[in-house]
Formats: structure tokens, C-alpha cells, sequence
């Protein structure tokens, strides 16, 4: 036992002096500190964290201010009562609603004739023919708005319903539904709003009424 205890201290001994040969001519990046001397020695100082630049967006620009359309009136503004207003364009009770023209829808505004905008409100609001009023005929008051007519217009005198053209129904329904409240001179303008936008015609915007 005492010579196995001798071998191993001799083996140790070997080893520390080979150990500290090596570690005194190896390279500067491969040498072991020594007991007590832990200094890390770097070639660059580490960067210190940089936070991004805030970019700042410009404020979007300002819109533009758009001048109110200024509508004309029509030319003459008779009432609907006008009897000579009905020889021109006579009643027909035999059928719920007679097709109107570009052309004679534009002439009878210029007479005064009552126009009828049968698109939903939101539609109406965006724009519509000047003058003419909101007879949504998708809206709950609908009936109600026709019913209050019969006070205030002659059931002969001239209507002119529209919507939005082309294969747009909603202003032969309202005129089925002015027909069944007496109605006889009732006329679908069938090319309708785009149509009269397209020509330049006197629109407006709002609620109107």
C-alpha cells in the first residue's frame, strides 16, 4: 500500500509540472489564469444596447373645403294643381303607372311637377334629383307617407317616381302602391337617377325632404 500511495503521489507531481510547462508556453487566447486572477481582457469594449429611432409620420393633410352645389330652381315652378300641366301629360286610371323619358321627366321637373325618389334614405342622402322628395319604398313609413299625400296633392296630377335604373324595380313598386292610393298619373322614369347625373341635371345632397 505504501508504494501504490508513492506511485500516485509521483503521478500527480508529473502531472502539475507538465500541466504548468504547458500552460506557460501556450498561446495568449489558450493560457489558464492562475489561482486568484480571473481579468477578462476583450479587443473591442461590447456596444451597448441602442434603442431605434421613433419615426414620426406627418399629419395627413388637411381635406379640402368643397364649395355647396348651388342648384338652380327650374325655369317655372307652377303648382301640380295647374290644369294645363294635365293636358299635357292626362291621367291614365286604367294602368298603375305610365314609362317616362329622360327627355320628359327633365320637362317636367322645369313644369313643377312632383318627383318622387323611391332608393333607400341612405341613397336619397348621398344625392338626389333637386327638389324631389324621400319615398323610400324598403322603409317602414312608406305607406304612411303616401296616405298623406292625398291631402296635399291632386290624385290626377303628375308623378314622376325614379330610383337607380336599369334593372331597379323599387320605383314601380312605389308606383303600384301610389295607384292603389288613388294615383292615376303616376310615371316611372325608368333610366332613373344615373341617367339624370349623367345629363348634369339640377341634384342635391341631405335629408331633404
Amino acid at each position: 500500500m505504501r508504494r501504490f500511495f508513492v506511485q500516485v503521489i509521483v503521478l500527480l507531481l508529473l502531472a502539475l509540472i507538465c500541466s504548468t510547462i504547458g500552460n506557460l508556453i501556450a498561446g495568449r487566447t489558450r493560457k489558464l489564469a492562475w489561482f486568484g486572477n480571473y481579468s477578462i481582457e476583450t479587443s473591442a469594449p461590447i456596444p451597448r444596447y441602442q434603442p431605434p429611432p421613433k419615426v414620426t409620420q406627418a399629419p395627413p393633410p388637411a381635406p379640402k373645403k368643397v364649395p355647396p352645389v348651388q342648384v338652380a330652381p327650374p325655369k317655372t315652378t307652377p303648382p301640380v294643381t295647374s290644369p294645363w300641366i294635365t293636358q299635357v301629360y292626362p291621367a291614365h286610371p286604367e294602368r298603375p303607372w305610365t314609362a317616362t323619358t329622360s327627355e320628359q321627366a327633365w320637362d317636367l321637373f322645369q313644369r313643377g311637377a312632383l318627383i318622387l325618389d323611391a332608393r333607400r334614405t341612405d341613397d336619397y342622402t348621398t344625392a338626389h334629383i333637386a327638389h324631389s322628395r324621400n319615398f323610400a319604398v324598403w322603409e317602414a313609413d312608406v305607406d304612411f307617407k303616401v296616405q298623406a299625400l292625398r291631402e296635399e296633392v291632386p290624385t290626377e296630377a303628375p308623378i314622376v317616381v325614379y330610383c337607380s335604373g336599369g334593372s331597379c324595380e323599387d320605383s314601380r313598386m312605389l308606383a303600384e302602391k301610389l295607384h292603389a292610393a288613388g294615383f292615376n298619373n303616376v310615371r316611372v322614369y325608368e333610366e332613373g337617377f344615373p341617367d339624370w347625373q349623367q345629363k348634369g341635371r339640377p341634384t342635391e345632397t341631405g335629408a331633404g325632404r
